[in-house]
């Protein structure tokens, strides 16, 4: 098409040139522009028909055509405006761009449908940038505002627009730094012009825009395992068929007993009985034979068995998890659980708000609870409670037994003074207490205290070198020495279990150095006290700790007991955490129980210091922390 009009890259504005190179499109300029019109109308002539006479009064009515009016308008839309730039061609093809353009409050300009003073022929592609203050944008999904993007050097001065046509859009622009965002929760951004949406219904502005769908990655402990072969070494395979023929067994040597292998070495096990010597065999094993010898199996099968049920009523109650825990400086069980928030008439209190008390069976194992604590959790399709406390000998601590004093007002031993505590207005209670230390006499006004039942059995056995447990199901307190057997001699000790390496799922080893003591001082005070001097036997002494001082030390026995701990937890140790299941042989294994562990060829024995169930059907595992030395 040839175009009779040669474009014009001038602008030509009615206004005054402003001060800053911002062009302000489709904005009317305050005041509006005067309008000009001309108006040529031709009438008929006017014919009038007068009598004269004198002194007359005359009137005239006429009728006149109707006035017909032609009239032609023309609208020129061309206004003067300053010249800001030369291009190069009228339009260009532009490039896609990355990041919104700089900061306006309206972008994504599509072309104008006002008339223009030039016509319109086919351009030439061209290299060259042009430098005129529009050119054609390519549609982006939002508008955004930012203050940098990514623009292609231009040869000429590129012309900011201060205003343009934003894009019709139903929702409220937002301005931010980056374009194509997610959600964003600031406050969207406020334009003075904008062109909306011809919609009859009204537009709302909300905080939110559309999202871009996520997917959630969820992460399991369980999933498709991949095949592995794990090699293991039996005493048996599978046979094959034998051959043909005729075939002859051979000569099966018996296994030799250890005992009877040539040893220049003599092992005396005992020089203090005369001159006869005692030989013992040295069978190189790794101490005496467990109590309770878990074999090494390839699987292990447990039916397990949990339960929760009320003791007033024999209630039961839906129990899908339970956690139990136990440890040396708790005397006290610990637990809770998750139950259906319909459960909960059955475990809410009685009129008169008596305790309410609980029985938790593990695989046939009994467990007297308290419930102390009880909160709800409800969600959408799911109503649940979860509920806790302590074991039942809660019952000697606040806030069930109020705080009273204690003393010696006579001459008593140790077990004495904790069973004293026991009593409720001098009468002896149905609880009882398993004594194991070695018991001694304390005089009377060598000792008091202040607090809880349970603090002063605490107490007294502390100054025994001692803990308080708990019986699980019986009114009946537990206090062990912390240390039975001193840990250099734990060679001779016959361990409560033995567990292979096989049996755990789970294996934590934690190891930690401790100072080195071989003596401590124990002191007493005025009433009866003594000094008790305690050294490792068969060293200089010359590590000493610092001395304790205890008014329950009243006698050597008190003393030395008081004085193992600190001399038997040194040195490099090792926490070793197993995660077991509940098997029917070992049941739970409680705090103060030897354990001897064996993977491979290494063995460790140790003592059980805390125990922890869980109980999540159909599964049953506790976790047991062993301390052993290096």
């Amino acid at each position: 098409m040839t175009s009779t009009y040669t474009p014009d890259p001038n602008l030509l504005l009615s206004s005054p040139a402003a001060t800053n190179a911002d062009l302000v499109f489709g904005a009317v300029a305050e005041g509006g522009a005067a309008a000009e019109a001309t108006l040529q109308a031709q009438l008929p002539a006017l014919r009038v028909g007068v009598r004269v006479a004198p002194l007359e009064t005359a009137s005239l009515a006429c009728r006149l055509p109707g006035l017909r009016v032609s009239a032609m308008a023309s609208y020129d839309s061309n206004v003067q405006r300053p010249t800001v730039g030369s291009a190069a061609t009228a339009w260009q093809v532009a490039d896609q761009l990355r990041a919104a353009v700089a900061d306006h409050p309206m972008q994504q300009a599509v072309a104008l449908p006002s008339p223009l003073s030039n016509t319109w022929s086919n351009a030439q592609r061209s290299h060259a940038p042009a430098g005129v203050p529009l050119q054609a944008a390519q549609r982006q999904h939002r508008a955004n505002a930012m203050r940098w993007q990514e623009a292609l050097g231009l040869r000429g001065r590129a012309a900011t627009a201060r205003w343009q046509e934003g894009d019709r859009s139903k929702r409220q622009l937002r301005a931010g730094r980056w374009q194509e965002a997610l959600g964003l929760r600031g406050r969207a951004a406020t334009a003075r012009w904008q062109e909306c949406d011809h919609s009859k219904r009204q537009v709302r502005a909300g905080r939110w825009q559309e999202a871009h769908g996520l997917r959630a990655v969820r992460s399991s402990g369980m999933g498709k395992g991949l095949p592995t072969f794990l090699p293991r070494l039996s005493r048996w395979q599978e046979a094959i068929a034998p051959s043909a023929g005729r075939s002859t067994w051979g000569v099966v040597t018996p296994p030799i007993d250890p005992c009877y292998l040539p040893d220049p070495d003599l092992v005396f096990w005992d020089t203090t009985q005369g001159p006869n010597l005692v030989f013992i065999c040295d069978r190189h094993s790794d101490g005496p034979a467990a109590v309770v010898v878990v074999p090494t199996r390839r699987i292990y099968m447990v039916l397990n068995e949990v339960a929760l049920r009320r003791v007033d009523g024999d209630l039961a109650i839906v129990c899908p998890s339970l956690q139990l825990s136990a440890d040396v400086d708790s005397w006290t069980w610990g637990w809770s659980a998750s139950v259906p928030a319909s459960e909960m008439a059955k475990l809410e209190p009685g009129s008169s708000g008596e305790m309410v008390q609980l029985v938790a069976t593990v695989n046939g194992q009994d467990f007297s609870l308290v419930l102390e604590s009880m909160s709800r959790d409800r969600q959408f399709g799911s109503s649940r409670l979860s509920i806790g406390g302590r074991g039942l000998s809660a019952v000697w601590d606040a806030p069930y037994a109020a705080e009273r004093s204690f003393g010696a007002s006579t001459m008593r031993t140790a077990q004495q003074l904790a069973l004293q505590a026991l009593e409720i207005n001098g009468v002896p209670s149905s609880w009882g207490i398993t004594w194991a230390p070695e018991d001694w006499s304390v005089p009377a006004g060598a000792w008091s205290f202040q607090g809880t039942p349970i603090g002063a059995i605490t107490r007294i056995a502390e100054a025994a070198g001692a803990y308080v447990q708990s019986s699980p199901a019986s009114e009946q307190l537990l206090v062990l020495p912390r240390y039975p057997v001193a840990p250099w001699a734990w060679g001779s000790v016959t361990p409560d279990f033995e567990l292979p390496a096989a049996l755990a799922t789970r294996e934590a080893i934690e190891w930690s150095d401790k100072a080195v003591y071989n003596r401590v001082f124990v002191s007493g005070e005025s009433a009866g006290g003594v000094l008790a001097q305690i050294t490792r036997t068969g060293t200089a002494g010359d590590q000493v700790a610092a001395m304790i001082t205890d008014a329950l030390c009243t006698d050597v026995i008190a003393g030395r007991q008081r004085g193992m701990p600190v001399l038997a937890d040194v040195g490099r140790q090792a926490m070793v955490s197993l995660r077991l299941p509940v098997l029917p042989e070992t049941g739970i294994i409680v705090p103060g129980k030897f354990v001897r562990y064996v993977d491979g060829g290494t063995t460790r024995l140790g003592l059980t210091r805390s125990v922890a169930v869980e109980s999540g059907r159909p599964s049953v595992w506790q976790t047991i922390g062993v301390q052993t030395y290096e």
